[in-house]
């Protein structure tokens, strides 16, 4: 399946009917996403990963986050979410419920997916500058290229290097 298709396809649809606002963010509803994606591409998968303990999230003994990734075709996209309360702040990983985790899940699921397209213009903000849209862009390529060459406490310390990197640094890493 040409992903180049995919992401035309997905990133066409208009997803607005199905969003609500929370506070200042908009969130798109995870069984809306799903449904409209697997209305286009039936044999769409999820995953959700496990540590090495078999639980559903990670930690690093403060906070937790969660890994999942939606597959459409031969392309995998993986995302990663912190385990968040209502306020959208991490949760101490000795406070985290199930129902914290799962939250979690169904929304990191949702944002795996706009990775393929469908509703990444929500990420992105649709009201930003084209010149911001870009920067969210080449920051979110960035952590997906991280993802994939790093894994658990290697990523996490890529990540907090990013933070200090201009988008031309990013870019050249990305190149090679």
């Amino acid at each position: 399946m040409d992903q180049t298709n995919v992401f035309k396809t997905l990133s066409a649809i208009n997803v607005n009917e199905y969003t609500e606002k929370k506070g200042y963010l908009t969130y798109l509803s995870w069984a809306h996403a799903i449904r409209v994606a697997k209305e286009k591409f039936p044999s769409l998968k999820t995953k959700v990963y496990e540590n090495s303990d078999g639980l559903n999230y990670f930690h690093d003994g403060r906070t937790a986050y969660v890994k999942c990734s939606v597959t459409i075709g031969d392309t995998e996209e993986i995302e990663y979410l912190p385990v968040m309360d209502h306020k959208n702040k991490s949760i101490p990983v000795n406070g985290i419920t199930s129902f914290n985790v799962n939250t979690a899940i169904k929304r990191c699921i949702t944002k795996a997916l706009s990775l393929h397209g469908l509703g990444l213009y929500i990420y992105a903000g649709e009201d930003l500058p084209q010149e911001q849209i870009n920067t969210v862009a080449i920051k979110t390529k960035y952590l997906n290229y991280l993802q994939n060459k790093y894994k658990d406490e290697e990523l996490n310390e890529q990540i907090k290097k990013a933070k200090g990197m201009t988008l031309e640094q990013m870019q050249e890493i990305m190149n090679g």
